[in-house]
This record gives structure tokens, C-alpha cells and sequence, in this order.
């Protein structure tokens, strides 16, 4: 959200609020550099300093959405090793914990593989598709112990753990 935010305040500050400059009515206003030039210097164009102020802010808002998604990554790979010590617990206790956390990992891997796509690179393609593999694993694997909770066996808490925290490992590198 912050990052939309961002990148409509960087539209604002480049193409202008749609201020004065068009009810203008002499042609000599419209041709003034807004910056007088210095003697024997280019005039600037206008919109420059403001152009360089928004992208200046959007990669400060781009540098505060992957540190809050790297302090939420860092709360889930907490929540993945708590999981261990709830994996000898009711198959209903583990799975329920888990999904309780399943739209935190949605959201974040949904923001991760947003980051990536501006990335725009082969690897980042390639890191979205594990994180979409490792989603759909976790999902996979909880749905079955969620079906047969009060038969459940080690293993297949085990499986659900694991799923968990190959997806927190795989979102962690991801960011790196």
C-alpha cells in the first residue's frame, strides 16, 4: 500500500496537479524556463528538481516496504520455529495455528513476488515460481492434515512444519 502511495505522489510531482500553467494566456509565460538561467549556463528544464525529489521518494518508499517485508519474515521464521514444538501436539492444534498465519504468508509472498516482478530478471521469475511452488505445498500439506486432524500421524505434522518453514526460508532469500 505504501508503495502505491509512492508511486502516485511521484505521478503528482512529475506531470503536475493542473495548476496555472494552461490558463495562461501569453505565449511568452509558456516559453520561461521555469529556472533562470545562470550567464553562460543551460537554463533547467522545469519539473527536473521535482522529478529528482519523486524518484528520490519513491526509492526511500521502495527501501521502507522491503524493511517491513523483512521484519514480517523475520516474525513468521519465529512463528516456523515455534512450530516445532507444537508438531507433538494435536494434528488439530498444529493446523490450526497454521492457518492463522496462512494470510500473513499469502500477503507476504503476494508483496514478495511484487518486488520481484519489478525486478523484471530471469532469477526473479524463477524465485516467484519456488515461492508459488512453496505456497501451494504448505497448502497442500495442511489441507490434508487439516481432513484427517484426529488421525493424524508425526509424520504428517512433520510434513506441515516443514512445508512452513521451506516457504519462510524461501521468502527470506527471496528478499535477500
Amino acid at each position: 500500500m505504501r508503495t502505491r502511495q509512492a508511486v502516485i505522489a511521484v505521478l503528482v510531482v512529475a506531470f503536475g496537479c493542473g495548476g496555472s500553467e494552461g490558463s495562461s494566456s501569453s505565449s511568452a509565460s509558456k516559453s520561461t524556463p521555469a529556472v533562470p538561467a545562470a550567464p553562460g549556463a543551460e537554463a533547467k528544464k522545469p519539473g527536473t528538481d521535482a522529478l529528482s525529489a519523486a524518484k528520490a521518494t519513491a526509492a526511500k518508499a521502495g527501501d521502507a516496504a522491503s524493511a517491513e517485508m523483512a521484519k514480517v519474515a523475520d516474525a513468521l521464521d519465529t512463528f516456523a520455529k515455534s512450530l516445532a514444538g507444537k508438531a507433538s501436539e494435536s494434528g488439530a492444534a498444529l493446523a490450526s495455528a497454521v492457518q492463522a498465519k496462512l494470510p500473513d504468508l499469502d500477503h507476504l509472498v503476494e508483496q514478495v513476488k511484487t518486488k520481484l516482478a519489478a525486478a523484471g530478471s530471469s532469477t526473479a521469475k524463477d524465485l516467484s515460481a519456488k515461492l508459488d511452488e512453496k505456497l501451494a505445498t504448505l497448502k497442500s500439506k495442511l489441507d490434508t492434515l487439516s481432513k484427517s486432524a484426529a488421525t493424524s500421524t508425526q509424520q504428517m505434522k512433520d510434513d506441515v512444519v516443514a512445508a512452513v518453514n521451506d516457504l519462510v526460508a524461501q521468502i527470506k532469500s527471496s528478499l535477500a
